[in-house]
């Protein structure tokens, strides 16, 4: 039997502050995580939303990649898909 283990903090934390980490603080976390071999980092959420850079909410896939560097090959980087938000 195989173990994974998945961190939400930036989805499921958002919901106490708005998903307002600043980025700074949502690149450190997500490098921090990866650092730490969390097996699947879950970036934010995906939706139909005005991006900000400061808010772990994305509104393009193109936007979560700049704050995954350095890549860690055995993590996989995902988000939340929020649909009819």
């Amino acid at each position: 039997m195989s173990v994974s283990i998945l961190d939400c903090t930036l989805r499921d934390g958002g919901y106490i502050n708005e998903w307002n980490f600043g980025k700074s603080s949502i690149k450190k976390i997500i490098q921090y995580l990866g650092e730490a071999h969390i097996d699947i980092i879950e970036c934010g959420f995906l939706q139909d939303y005005l991006y900000n850079e400061n808010l772990s909410l994305f509104s393009k896939v193109s936007q979560i990649k700049p704050f995954i560097r350095p890549k860690h090959p055995n993590t996989m980087y995902v988000a939340m898909l929020a649909l009819g938000a």
